[in-house]
Formats: structure tokens, C-alpha cells, sequence
């Protein structure tokens, strides 16, 4: 559990999960007949266009989140290719010189004289 706490700590989806578990949390306590009422007033607000505007932020909210982790996903593709076709660069015009350059083997420190 502990793992689990930290990972979602690290990847920033502790806060959301944490209001999530409040807020079913708040509607399990809450007494049948008030919980129905709620309901109803929800739809009721969808209906005649009251929350219309809860409904689009929530909806261009997780468009935003699935854009972002899409282009973060690229981006990082992107990085280790041009990393690739550096090294293969270097490793060309710098063999001996440059350590990161090796393309095969373990890279080993130079000691310093």
C-alpha cells in the first residue's frame, strides 16, 4: 500500500483519487432518499443546460489529460531517436575521442592524468 500511495504521490494522482474516495465517501453516508434528490437535481440541471458547463470542463479536462500524456509519449520517442543518431554520429567522427561515442562494449572512465 505504501508503494502504491508513493507512485500516485509521484505521478500527481493521489490529490484526485483522495476527493474521489470523499466524495463517494459523503454520498454513501448520505440517507436514500437525499441521495435520490440529488440525483434528480443533477439530471434536472443537465436537462434545462445548468451544468452544461460542469460537463464540458470535465469533458475537455480528460481531453487535455490524454492529449498531454500523448505528446509527453512522443516527445520521448522523439529524444531517444535523435539520441541515437548522435551517438552513431559521434561514434563516426569521434571514435577514440568522445567516451559516450562507443557504440559497442561497456563505457569505461578515462582516468585523468
Amino acid at each position: 500500500m505504501n508503494n502504491v500511495i508513493i507512485a500516485s504521490l509521484a505521478k500527481g494522482q493521489l490529490i484526485p483519487v483522495l476527493v474521489f474516495f470523499a466524495f463517494i465517501t459523503m454520498i454513501v453516508k448520505m440517507p436514500s432518499q437525499d441521495v435520490s434528490s440529488l440525483m434528480f437535481s443533477i439530471f434536472s440541471g443537465l436537462e434545462t443546460g445548468k451544468l452544461v458547463g460542469y460537463a464540458g470542463a470535465l469533458g475537455l479536462t480528460g481531453g487535455w489529460y490524454y492529449h498531454a500524456r500523448w505528446q509527453r509519449r512522443a516527445f520521448e520517442a522523439e529524444m531517444r531517436r535523435i539520441t541515437e543518431e548522435r551517438d552513431a554520429a559521434q561514434a563516426r567522427v569521434l571514435p577514440s575521442v568522445v567516451e559516450s561515442s562507443r557504440l559497442e562494449g561497456p563505457k569505461k572512465r578515462r582516468k585523468e592524468s
